[in-house]
Parts: structure tokens; sequence; C-alpha cells
């Protein structure tokens, strides 16, 4: 589904030389955000960095204040207290203005978003959504709820809806009703179905998942089984309630904050050379 409203793209300068807080201020323009947002993890740790470096630059009473009133709002939310839209008003709305002051809800993707920092960011700024999702599945993806004024959320590539009631940081929600999953045993990495929680690789069939790639025939069948399931590569496990996590990779691969994938086995190698 194409985006049927206005929306603005934004490239974010990944220069190692410009620090968090210019790239912070190269992105936070009122005119660059508005409603509904979608970045990358990076992102959001710049934006929290940046946030963090001006309030260790302010004083000590504006200091006080700010962690004050953002730890009270987590704990507000968390049970459901009222009473956060005074906390924003006298101190996190001075925060929200940094990027714009109009955004109602976030999401992010492509790698995973420490939970301190998806915490920080709900509570300073907005409701920040996690998803799942894979080329493979025609950016299918499962979007948790939390603290929306409204239950729908759209998956702007496919059109894909989503009406979760229940939200947790790391998880990222129910699977969507145009798919169906299941958990693949992994013994080699000590994963199984048969786990408290139910644990393994990640396997996804549906009308959104693709049939293969083109001319490549070889790959189709490492992608895909005999029965059309999807082989994402991806260990998951799933609550009570069918919240999905991801919690490992079949092979010893690693998504970074900018969605590149890195080999494990090369990393000690570099960090020896850079040492």
């Amino acid at each position: 589904m194409p985006l049927s409203v206005t929306a603005r793209a934004i490239f974010v300068n990944s220069n190692p030389n410009f620090s968090p807080r210019t790239r912070l201020h190269s992105i936070s323009t009122p005119s660059s955000f508005a409603g509904l947002i979608s970045r990358i993890p990076a992102v959001w740790e710049l934006i929290r960095k940046g946030i963090e470096g001006k309030i260790a630059e302010a004083s000590s009473v504006v200091k006080a204040l700010f962690w004050f009133a953002l730890g009270a709002k987590e704990r507000m939310m968390k049970y459901g207290i009222p009473g956060t839209s005074i906390l924003d008003a006298i101190v996190l709305n001075k925060v929200k203005e940094a990027t714009g002051g109009h955004i109602v809800w976030s999401m992010y993707g492509g790698s995973a978003l420490s939970e301190e920092t998806q915490r920080f960011i709900c509570a300073a700024i907005c409701p920040i959504a996690s998803g799942y999702g894979l080329t493979e599945t025609s950016a299918y993806r499962s979007y948790p709820h939390l603290y929306f004024p409204f239950r729908l959320l759209i998956v702007f590539s496919m059109g894909a809806l989503s009406t979760p009631s229940v939200w947790q940081f790391g998880y990222t929600g129910a699977l969507e009703t145009c798919v169906e999953a299941k958990l693949v045993d992994v013994p080699d990495l000590g994963y199984f179905v048969t786990n408290d929680p139910p644990q393994g690789e990640v396997w996804l069939r549906g009308p959104c998942i693709t049939s293969g790639y083109l001319d490549r025939d070889d790959e189709t069948k490492a992608l895909l089984d005999q029965n059309g399931w999807l082989k994402t590569g991806d260990i998951g496990q799933f609550d009570k309630i069918g919240q999905l996590k991801i919690i490992d990779r079949v092979k010893n691969l690693v998504k970074t904050l900018n969605g590149e994938y890195i080999a494990i086995e090369k990393v000690p190698p570099l960090l020896n050379e850079w040492a």
C-alpha cells in the first residue's frame, strides 16, 4: 500500500566526525517531524545521547527536576496512573520541542534497540513501538500497543494492520493475521520448542511471503521448504499471550544499529587492530 498522506524523508549524516548533538540538531528542526515517524535504532540512540548531553550541561536544579519527572512518568505509565500530562507541561515538553514537538507516536525496526533507550524515549518524547519483518516477508511487521490514543497501527509499506492489546519492552508484538508462524528446534544452539518458554528458529508462511529469488533456485531452496515455510534465521520465543521476542540468530551474524550485518568472529581481530 503506497503512502496516501504527505510524508518527508530525512537522511541522517552518519559521519563519525559529527557529534551526537550535531546530528540531533540536524534532524530535530520543527519542520522535520510531525505525527508519525519511523527510524532505525541508531538515530534513537543519537537523540537520547543528545538530550542527555544537554541535561548534563544544565544546572543541578534542572537536572534533578528532569530525572525526577522522567522517573515519575515511567512509573505512572507502567501502573496506569493519570497525570502524566502535568509532568509533560511542566518539564518534559521542553524535551519534546527538541524533536519538533509534534510527534504522536513512533516506531523503529531494522535491528534491536536497547530497553533503556526505549524507556527513555517513551517517557521523554513519545510512545515508541518496535517491529519485526524481512524483505522476503514483503516488509510484514508486528507492532505492539503502547499507551496509544488509538488502536490501529498501519504498516506503511504493505498496509498490514495490527490491533494488539498489550505491550512489553523487548517484544515485537503479536503476529499479524496475514501470516502463520512456527518455531523449529535448533539443537546445536540449545533452542527447543519444548523449552519454557518455547524457543526455536522462526518460520513464517502466508500470502505476503516471497515465492523465491528470481533466477536463484539454489538460494530459494535454502530459504523456503517444500511447504512454503520461510526460514528467517532468527531465533525467537513467544510469551503466554503470543508476543514474539527475537533472542538470537541461527548463523553467527549480528545486525548493527545501522542495519548492517557483521560476522561476530571478525570483531575480535578488528578490536585488536584498533587497540
